[in-house]
């Protein structure tokens, strides 16, 4: 199962290049991710030595 799906990466990407925020924060802020799920993420992330992206496409908790 995964956390987020493409399309809502590709928004939040859009969003957070204008804003110059974090992709995890700008994702949390619109409500695609909690900050629990986003921790759990980032430490898929570096475990994996892989993209935050992908490690919420690849692994996690079914999507809300």
């Amino acid at each position: 199962m995964q956390l987020m799906t493409q399309p809502k990466i590709a928004r939040v990407n859009l969003t957070q290049r204008n804003e110059d925020t974090r992709f995890g924060d700008k994702a949390v802020d619109m409500g695609f991710l909690t900050q629990e799920q986003l921790k759990q993420a980032l430490t898929r992330q570096k475990n994996s030595h892989i993209y935050l992206e992908e490690a919420l496409v690849k692994t996690g908790e079914s999507e809300s």
